[in-house]
């Protein structure tokens, strides 16, 4: 009595009798031919306008994806475009298929992936490729390091010094008037560093991780204004790195020790615990 083969044995068996066949005797290689040529195929675009995803979206949801309301974002599309306008020279000098993709289009992918969206979701609500989105994001922040308005430090001017310090007095129940900034740390989260990048920065990845919040990173040392904008940042450090030594090493850190004059009479920064062996201008 004959016994018929196990499916999976003669399914096995099959897939091993076809690999042994030449490609082409089955007309596999035209069939692999035919999908590459597809996937090389440029795929036609279509932008979709800014103003038209702001009224789809709404002024509160319009907040939520690009944390900035529209009048906001175009404030700052004005400040960047001089740097986002594109040139057919970055496409090998042949010209984009789509066209040059809008200044407004680059700021608006930019800001939604720093508002934590998914380059995936991103790029389909903006009509461009994946990735023009990451292009995108470091057109941006070339321009951001570009443009002169928008660049970080603190005013050295006594005269704003002063208006700042105005600003939190409004602010304060207490009527604090001597508030030229306040000053925190924040733990900025990365992921765990590369041997190499330990060697270049010559700290070990240890030194990266932070043991209260569970995570690498780098301390953030900044001073904002009564309207939270910034006016000094600082990255030095790793992670472990205690405030007071990340501040006392900045740039804002060496202007208060080495010049007592560098604030106005009378004002000084305001900071929390982690700064309270600081001899410098602070107040806690």
């Amino acid at each position: 009595m004959t016994s018929h083969p196990n499916p999976h044995e003669f399914t096995t068996l099959v897939v091993a009798v076809l690999s042994e066949i030449a490609g082409e005797e089955l007309g596999l290689e035209e069939e692999e031919k035919e999908k590459s040529e597809k996937i090389c195929q440029h795929i036609k675009r279509i932008w979709k306008k800014v103003n038209d995803m702001f009224s789809e979206l709404g002024p509160c949801c319009t907040r939520r994806a690009c944390r900035m309301d529209s009048r906001s974002f175009w404030c700052l599309h004005r400040m960047l475009k001089p740097w986002l306008q594109g040139t057919r020279k970055e496409n090998g000098g042949g010209g984009a298929w789509n066209g040059l993709i809008d200044s407004e289009i680059r700021l608006s992918t930019a800001i939604r992936h720093f508002a934590g969206g998914r380059p995936d979701d991103i790029c389909l609500v903006h009509g461009v490729s994946h990735t023009e989105v990451f292009n995108s994001v470091w057109k941006v922040v070339d321009a951001v390091l570009n443009c002169d308005g928008l660049t970080i430090g603190f005013p050295e001017d006594y005269n704003k010094q002063r208006e700042i310090a105005k600003g939190f007095e409004k602010k304060s129940y207490a009527g604090f008037d001597c508030c030229a900034g306040a000053i925190d740390g924040m733990l900025l989260w990365i992921e765990k560093p590369h041997a190499r990048d330990c060697d270049n920065s010559e700290v070990g990845a240890k030194k990266f991780y932070c043991g209260r919040k569970k995570k690498h990173g780098l301390n953030l040392q900044a001073i904002c204004d009564s309207k939270r904008r910034f006016l000094d940042i600082s990255t030095l450090h790793p992670g472990t790195t205690a405030d007071i030594l990340c501040f006392t090493t900045s740039s804002i850190g060496h202007k208060l020790e080495n010049n007592p004059s560098f604030l106005a009479p009378g004002l000084c920064l305001f900071g929390d615990n982690a700064h309270v062996n600081s001899n410098v201008n602070l107040c806690f």
